[in-house]
């Protein structure tokens, strides 16, 4: 049986970070997807940031995928009240694309819902610029609170009741 679990990140976590978002940046390519703003490089340095809230999914021990948890959303989306409301933000998700259909984009979000509502947060939101990941995201539970345009691009401002 697989054994999941989410940490912090680590200096050690960077070279697995980096090869799976590699995995993962060429699989959203090849389907399709916009390009990240980052490297896979810039996204795995994060791990060995103290200050980042940056965290990884192991599965039996081995790095498969990573997470940002903000404290507070940012301005693109959300209104200034919203931006007082206790949550998270859920952002810069990677799961390893070898693991696909193993639902390890659900387990973070999970993850994520349930340290909200032990940290007596009610909200857990998350943004994206792709059409098929707000999709997605919603069959996770997460509803669409608004979609604004932003340098001439969509943006979905999304949301779901901490657990």
């Amino acid at each position: 049986m697989d054994h999941f679990r989410i940490r912090r990140g680590a200096l050690e976590d960077q070279e697995p970070v980096a090869e799976f978002t590699a995995r993962r940046f060429n699989w959203m390519r090849e389907n399709g997807f916009a390009a990240w703003p980052q490297t896979p490089e810039e996204v795995a340095s994060r791990a060995a940031m103290a200050a980042c809230p940056f965290y990884v999914l192991e599965r039996n021990g081995k790095v498969v995928g990573c997470t940002i948890l903000l404290d507070k959303p940012g301005t693109a989306v959300f209104t200034e009240a919203e931006r007082e409301e206790s949550c998270y933000v859920l952002t810069s998700s990677v799961t390893d694309p070898q693991y696909r259909g193993q639902r390890l984009g659900e387990r973070i979000a999970g993850w994520a819902l349930e340290k909200a509502a032990c940290d007596a947060r009610v909200w857990v939101r998350r943004v994206t610029t792709e059409g098929r990941l707000a999709d997605y995201y919603k069959t996770q539970g997460f509803d669409v609170l608004r979609v604004v345009e932003r340098n001439g691009h969509p943006v979905w401002g999304m949301q779901r009741r901490a657990a």
